[in-house]
């Protein structure tokens, strides 16, 4: 009698786990998981914050936008960003964000930067008075979907500064 119980419960084991295999398979056929299209990043503004002996809090403002039929959950943003040709600050988002099916979501990143580092922009802007700024923000983004993994990202432009 225990000998036809453990043949019949292998079996059922043995089952399940072809069972799993095969749902494995429909995953990785890419049938049952859409393929993720890479997310946009732009720069939306920066703003100046706190400020301490020879260090500068920069407030940045981005936006993600999602051209998927799925909503996104962004696990990690890590960026670069240059402002008049000189890197200005590197940051890091801290914690998840969702974004919403066939939309975006605009965030704020605190980084935290040298004085020395943000004196080119400062001086065009007294300077000239100039309401715009060069930019160049670069980074990786990781969408925590199954296999979607993670994107690069790169843009350039202007931002009015108020």
């Amino acid at each position: 009698m225990k000998k036809w119980l453990y043949i019949g419960f292998s079996h059922i084991v043995l089952l399940m786990f072809l069972a799993s295999c095969s749902s494995l398979d429909e995953i990785g056929s890419g049938k049952s998981q859409p393929e993720i299209k890479q997310p946009t990043i732009d720069l939306v503004g920066v703003r100046l914050g706190k400020i301490s002996f020879l260090k500068q809090k920069l407030i940045v403002r981005l936006k993600i936008k999602n051209p998927n039929d799925i909503a996104i959950p962004i696990s990690s943003l890590n960026f670069s960003l240059t402002l008049e040709k000189m890197e200005t600050a590197k940051g890091v988002l801290g914690e998840r964000i969702d974004v919403p099916v066939l939309g975006e979501k605009e965030f704020d990143v605190i980084v935290e930067t040298s004085i020395f580092k943000i004196s080119r922009p400062v001086a065009k802007f007294l300077k000239h008075r100039s309401k715009t700024l060069d930019y160049h923000i670069s980074g990786l983004v990781s969408v925590d979907v199954l296999f979607a993994g993670t994107f690069d990202f790169s843009k350039k432009g202007t931002i009015t500064v108020d």
